[in-house]
C-alpha cells in the first residue's frame, strides 16, 4: 500500500471563473513532474444520469453531455441545474458521497486529487471530512475573474453560504482573482500553488 499523502484541491467559484483553468495548469505541472493527478467534479456522476436518459431517447449523436464548448454547455445547463436540485432534494449529499468514494477508491493510486466545481456548503464539508479521516492535505480555493457573475439564482445564493461559512468560522482557503481575460493571473496562480503546496 502507497504511505504517500493524496493532495486535494477543491475549487470554488461561478461558472466560467477560471477553476478549469487552474486545474489543467496544475495538472500540466503535475505531469512535467511524473505526479499522477486526476480531476473530479461532483457533477460527473450527474453528467452519466443525464447521459443515459439521452441514450434512452435515442439522441447521443445529438447531445454531448460531457462536452466543454461553452456554447453548448449553455444549452444544457438548465437541465443539469434542475436535476440536480432535484436530487438534492431527495438527498442533498448524494454528489457530494459519490465524490467522496471516489476519492478513497483511487486514493493509492494518485498523489493529486483537483475537484473543480466546489458551490454547497455540504460538499465542502463531506470532502474535508474524508480528507481528515484519511489523513490528506485538503486546499481549498477560491477563483474569481472580474465581473463574472453566477450562472444562475441557486449558484450564487449556494457560493455565497459556502463563503460565509469560511469566513465565519475561520477556514483557510487561497483566493485566485484575475480581471477579465487575464489567463497569465490564474496561470500564476497555479504555478505557485504547485510549487509551494502539490510538488
Amino acid at each position: 500500500m502507497s504511505t504517500k499523502k493524496l493532495k486535494v484541491v477543491a475549487f470554488c467559484g461561478y461558472a466560467r471563473s477560471g477553476k478549469d483553468t487552474i486545474a489543467d495548469a496544475i495538472a500540466l505541472q503535475s505531469d512535467k513532474h511524473q505526479t499522477v493527478c486526476n480531476k473530479y467534479k461532483f457533477a460527473t456522476s450527474l453528467r452519466h444520469a443525464i447521459k443515459a436518459s439521452i441514450d434512452y431517447m435515442g439522441l447521443s449523436d445529438k447531445v454531448n453531455v460531457f462536452t466543454e464548448n461553452d456554447s453548448e454547455k449553455i444549452m444544457i445547463r438548465n437541465l443539469f441545474i434542475e436535476f440536480g436540485e432535484y436530487c438534492r432534494a431527495k438527498d442533498v449529499d448524494v454528489f457530494a458521497n459519490k465524490l467522496a468514494s471516489s476519492l478513497k477508491e483511487n486514493s493509492d493510486a494518485i498523489s493529486v486529487a483537483l475537484i473543480t466545481d466546489m458551490r454547497y456548503l455540504n460538499e465542502y464539508k463531506i470532502v474535508k471530512e474524508a480528507c481528515l479521516n484519511n489523513g490528506w492535505d485538503f486546499h481549498f480555493v477560491y477563483v474569481i475573474r472580474q465581473d463574472t457573475q453566477p450562472a444562475s439564482v441557486v449558484e450564487g445564493n449556494s457560493i455565497e453560504e459556502l463563503m460565509s461559512y469560511c469566513a465565519s468560522h475561520d477556514e483557510p482557503y487561497y483566493v485566485a482573482y484575475a480581471k477579465d481575460g487575464d489567463i497569465q493571473a490564474l496561470l500564476t496562480f497555479a504555478r505557485k500553488l504547485y510549487n509551494h503546496q502539490l510538488k
